[in-house]
């Protein structure tokens, strides 16, 4: 793949992250302290998705973690390729497994795009790419 696709995806995926940081400024902070570490080169994008992920599973009680959940769901069943990995890598293998204490308050959150690749995330450990096109073309738009 070239620059130019890479670079591009990486721009999908840094657009998507600036999507959720308008929904609460903690987020806006999260990908402030990666921007001050930055050394010119492209925003992390899976760390900060990972970051991102544990405070949602942290303030999991608060609207906002509703409100970025919802903004997942619509991001991985419209978004771009990029996007949807990132969702499905960066946020939903980061989530904790069903038989974790704090998934039980997560699931309710989980739209059916989220709640599909969070189980196949628990059964496979892991999530491949081939399922999470399969996920996105059975949820296509």
């Amino acid at each position: 793949m070239g620059e130019e696709a890479v670079s591009q995806e990486q721009q999908e995926r840094e657009a998507f992250l600036s999507e959720l940081a308008a929904i609460d400024s903690n987020i806006d902070e999260i990908i402030d302290e990666y921007r001050d570490d930055d050394s010119g080169d492209d925003l992390p994008a899976y760390l900060i998705a990972a970051d991102i992920d544990r405070w949602a599973v942290s303030n999991v009680e608060s609207d906002s973690v509703r409100d970025v959940f919802s903004k997942l769901e619509e991001g991985f069943r419209l978004g771009t390729p990029a996007v949807q990995n990132l969702i499905a890598v960066g946020f939903v293998e980061g989530l904790p497994f069903p038989s974790e204490e704090a998934a039980q308050n997560i699931e309710r959150m989980l739209g059916p795009c989220l709640r599909e690749l969070w189980i196949l995330n628990h059964n496979h450990g892991g999530l491949f790419s081939e399922q999470i096109s399969l996920v996105a073309e059975k949820y296509a738009k």
